[in-house]
């Protein structure tokens, strides 16, 4: 059987070339970040613009487990998943059997 792979419209037969290949496309990929050159404005760290310390406790406060079910009952249910994969559809036909799980996290 022979192994090829096509990179940049290029098809690579060589054992030690589809290495090679590989191992750019996963170094660039996982590899060192470049530096970010975005800063925020100073006023965004101005005092100004920070929570009060009365707004930063109400933040800060423990879910109520009777809050919870209230708020993923009001999800929209056709949404795409969310950053953990999951759609707010599996949340609610899941809740009975995920709710203590992620009430303790």
């Amino acid at each position: 059987m022979i192994l090829h792979l096509e990179e940049e419209g290029k098809v690579l037969e060589d054992t030690e070339e589809i290495h090679g290949a590989i191992y750019s496309y996963y170094k660039q990929l996982f590899g060192k970040q470049k530096e970010r050159k975005v800063h925020l404005a100073e006023e965004v760290s101005s005092s100004t613009c920070r929570l009060s310390k009365e707004d930063n406790m109400m933040l800060m406060r423990s879910f109520i487990e009777e809050v919870v079910p209230r708020v993923v009952s009001d999800m929209k249910t056709n949404s795409a998943p969310g950053p953990d994969g999951f759609s707010s559809i599996f949340y609610k036909e899941c809740w009975d059997l995920i709710k203590g799980d992620l009430m303790d996290l």
